[in-house]
């Protein structure tokens, strides 16, 4: 009997995912790591408590979140439990039916992510986001919550993924199992406590929603009808504009919050840069992910951010720090492929990060070396990146100048017809800005 009622949970539970993954609204009672029931109804907290409460299949606050100074109250088998600091310090905690947390997801829609990582994470755990995005979107930094099938171990072995599905100041989400009990039907099932680094330094989680509600008022003023391409080039305009580099020894010191600093404050380093255009990027719908990795300039080498994103089927490299504070026409690293990104200095991507990171084998718009270009594209240049010399004058300009060529390097052909018959208004716009 007992087999069979594993197989016809593993049969909802695949039903569930189903569901997950098609976007339908979810019923609590069959999720996955859904407790049945025990009591009549679930509460937020322990003055709702009958005095006579069973709590044999119960934790303790104190034992769930690890912390013996916590007062009376227990994570139920029917509900969520979210742990916060407020103002003061003192910790809150607020025990959430299942069912709500879920609605409030459907309702709300998720936490900008990838979802280019979902494969590497697996289902099980893919399921309990929403669950995440719920504490984050309200501040919590732990959570409790019961299930059959995971243990806090699957989410230490996937915490470099998930670190780069949630990007909350570069830190990850690592997981622990408090407790583990028998149902009613003789099933095991545990407690899992989660804590999401990030969001439990002073002021971190009301810096972060802060800095998500900026994100999204700047992706809410995109034109109306704009394409997939003219969004990521508004957003990428609109970060490049607004952000300084703050290049700084001392920035990692005390009191930095990457996406904060850059969305509110208007200046950050290129981690923040990195997360900022993710965060745009996934709200607007278009997927797009952090790389890792290295650069040589000279004698010096450093760890360096930047992105990849899809548009329109196609990955692209993306680094708006490089870009930052440059007329448009100057972007050399918008939307280009890995040949090109590394052209100007030499990057290298990171081990793990080149375990993921998808070919980007063209770059969006077609780039010349100096030598190649003819007579019309060079007065292309000079007319679109607003040069005070003519054509007559290119022979006697300085090969080696940075300000309008490079020997070397390749320009990005940004004003071909094609371009500006796809994006004339940004771009007119942009230029005359």
């Amino acid at each position: 009997m007992k087999t069979v009622r594993r197989i016809v949970s593993l049969f909802i539970s695949c039903l569930i995912l189903a569901g997950v993954l098609s976007g339908c609204t979810m019923d609590a009672k069959s999720m996955p790591f859904r407790i049945p029931d025990t009591r009549a109804g679930a509460d937020t907290g322990p003055a709702n408590e009958p005095e006579d409460a069973d709590h044999s299949r119960d934790v303790s606050w104190s034992k769930a979140f690890m912390d013996k100074s916590l007062g009376e109250g227990y994570a139920t088998p029917d509900s969520i439990s979210f742990y916060r600091k407020n103002a003061k310090g003192d910790p809150e905690i607020r025990r959430v039916p299942i069912d709500e947390v879920y609605a409030a997801a459907d309702e709300r829609g998720t936490v900008p992510r990838t979802e280019h990582f979902r494969e590497n994470i697996g289902e099980d755990i893919y399921a309990v986001f929403p669950m995440l995005d719920y504490a984050i979107e309200n501040g919590y930094s732990k959570m409790v919550f019961p299930s059959y099938t995971l243990e806090g171990s699957d989410f230490f072995a996937v915490s470099w993924y998930i670190s780069m599905t949630y990007r909350l100041n570069e830190n990850s989400i690592t997981g622990r199992t408090v407790a583990t009990f028998t149902d009613e039907n003789g099933i095991r099932f545990n407690y899992v406590y989660l804590t999401i680094m990030g969001m439990d330094r002073p002021d971190g989680s009301t810096e972060y929603r802060k800095a998500l509600r900026a994100a999204r008022k700047i992706v809410d003023s995109i034109p109306e009808g704009s394409t997939e391409y003219e969004k990521a080039f508004y957003l990428y305009k609109y970060l490049t504009d607004n952000v300084r580099d703050d290049d700084g020894d001392d920035y990692y010191d005390d009191g930095w919050n990457l996406l904060y600093d850059a969305l509110v404050e208007g200046e950050t380093v290129c981690a923040g840069y990195s997360e900022a255009l993710y965060v745009l990027y996934n709200l607007a719908g278009i997927d797009c992910f952090c790389v890792y990795g290295n650069i040589s300039i000279g004698d010096s080498y450093g760890s360096h951010v930047w992105n990849a994103a899809r548009i329109d089927g196609q990955y692209y490299q993306f680094d708006p720090t490089w870009d930052e504070g440059e007329p448009c026409a100057y972007f050399d690293f918008f939307a280009v492929s890995s040949e090109d990104m590394e052209a100007y200095y030499p990057r290298t991507v990171a081990g793990r990060t080149d375990e993921y990171c998808p070919s980007c084998d063209s770059s969006m718009f077609g780039r010349i070396r100096y030598e190649e270009a003819d007579d019309e594209m060079k007065s292309m240049i000079i007319l679109f990146r607003g040069l005070d010399f003519s054509l007559n004058d290119i022979d006697k300009f300085p090969v080696d100048n940075d300000e309008w060529r490079h020997s070397d390097r390749r320009f990005n052909v940004y004003f071909s017809s094609e371009l500006k018959v796809a994006s004339s208004a940004l771009i007119e716009k942009a230029v005359a800005d």
